[in-house]
């Protein structure tokens, strides 16, 4: 990034802020989350600025400010998503066997994004240049 920066939006959190960062690249938009300079710096818990370059600072507000999902939207959604039914072993405390439950199936483009991050060369390390 190598243009002008503006923040266009601010995350609670670090977890936020990656949420946040997904849906600005889902839209092609490039993106960089930065510890906030205000209230107390606590690590992953500490609020993040999310910086855009300024040619796409309007499209980035588009998206971050999108219309969310209404409660019967998400529940569709959720109902929609493919589950598999656990196969516990063993009983428990009163000898009963543990009960199955739905458990959701991973979609294939959450597999892919995966994939994709682990075939991201890591950084080479860094020489000391002391002789």
């Amino acid at each position: 990034m190598t243009e002008e920066l503006r923040i266009v939006a601010s995350a609670s959190n670090e977890t936020e802020a990656e949420m946040i960062v997904e849906w600005l690249s889902e839209a092609g938009i490039r993106s960089m989350p930065q510890m906030s300079s205000r209230g107390i710096r606590l690590g992953a818990a500490a609020e993040r600025d999310i910086y855009v370059e300024a040619k796409d600072y309007e499209r980035a507000l588009e998206v971050v400010n999108g219309e969310a999902p209404s409660e019967a939207e998400l529940a569709a959604l959720s109902e929609a998503a493919a589950t598999q039914e656990s196969r516990p072993k063993g009983k428990d405390q009163l000898g009963e066997p543990y009960e199955s439950v739905e458990i959701p199936v991973p979609k294939g483009a959450d597999w892919e994004r995966a994939l994709d991050r682990t075939s991201e060369p890591e950084p080479a390390p860094r020489k000391d240049s002391t002789p």
